[in-house]
């Protein structure tokens, strides 16, 4: 259970086929390609890691979270940027004996392509840092889950207002997320 928590809190805590195809400037998972819908500024606006928990994790539930700057700068040359993301979340186990927080802070930059269907990130750099703390019984156990940037990718919709990314999780269902874009 504590690692089952633990899990929980670092994905909440952790931080996507239309229009012409261009090359990027650099490779990003075997691809150069970019789709000239995704260019612009993107701003979470539904669904994610926390969502997702609520409706596949049974044996605790989230209890609170608050975060601020999840935004994607998606840029035509093949780059992309975050913004500074703050989440802080709070789990309880549905049976009272634990509970746990969860804090990430940081941004990331790098490269980004597609592939099919597929929107890759390739993180060139990242400034994460997370930090979990599990009360088990009145006792802390405090954790920093490694935040290096690993290249990802995603299933993606795209069209002139919204982003809809699709993480698959393995024998689960997938992490879809949505976004707005501002810019």
């Amino acid at each position: 259970m504590k690692t089952l928590l633990s899990l929980c809190l670092a994905a909440t805590t952790a931080v996507v086929v239309v229009g012409a195809a261009t090359p990027a400037l650099a490779d990003c998972m075997g691809s150069k390609t970019l789709d000239r819908c995704l260019v612009g500024t993107w701003t979470m606006t539904g669904g994610g890691a926390a969502a997702w928990m609520g409706h596949n994790i049974h044996s605790a539930h989230i209890t609170a979270m608050s975060a601020g700057g999840v935004t994607i700068a998606v840029r035509g040359d093949g780059t992309f940027s975050t913004g500074n993301v703050d989440v802080h979340t709070a789990v309880a186990a549905d049976h009272g004996r634990m509970t746990g927080t969860g804090h990430a802070t940081g941004s990331a930059a790098g490269q980004w392509s597609v592939s099919g269907r597929n929107l890759n990130f390739c993180a060139a750099g990242s400034s994460f840092h997370q930090t979990v703390t599990v009360v088990v019984n009145g006792k802390p156990i405090t954790v920093t889950p490694n935040s290096a940037p690993r290249p990802t990718a995603m299933a993606y919709t795209c069209n002139a207002t919204t982003m809809t990314t699709t993480h698959v999780m393995p024998h689960l269902e997938p992490i879809v997320t949505t976004y707005s874009r501002s810019h």
